[in-house]
């Protein structure tokens, strides 16, 4: 089963592949996208409008860059480490 928490900029999502987490800032202006359930879940740029599917892919401009993917790191003391360096 899979699961999906949002935490700051960051949907983090938990599969049978492990974790791994998308950000959640708009590619055209550093926006914060919004989760829209009416829409399929897709995410919506309040700003200017950007929309994107729920994997990240921008599907309306005008935003011409996917949101990206990062991979994630749950260390021994169980603190989750998000490396955004790394997408």
């Amino acid at each position: 089963p899979e699961t999906i928490m949002f935490v700051e900029r960051l949907l983090i999502k938990r599969d049978g592949r492990g974790l791994s987490a998308m950000s959640l800032v708009c590619t055209h202006q550093s926006c914060m996208v919004r989760n829209d359930e009416t829409t399929g879940g897709k995410f919506i740029c309040p700003c200017h409008g950007s929309q994107f599917s729920a994997g990240g892919r921008v599907e309306v401009g005008p935003a011409n860059r996917d949101l990206p993917w990062y991979e994630l790191e749950l260390d021994t003391e169980r603190n989750l480490w998000a490396w955004l360096g790394k997408e």
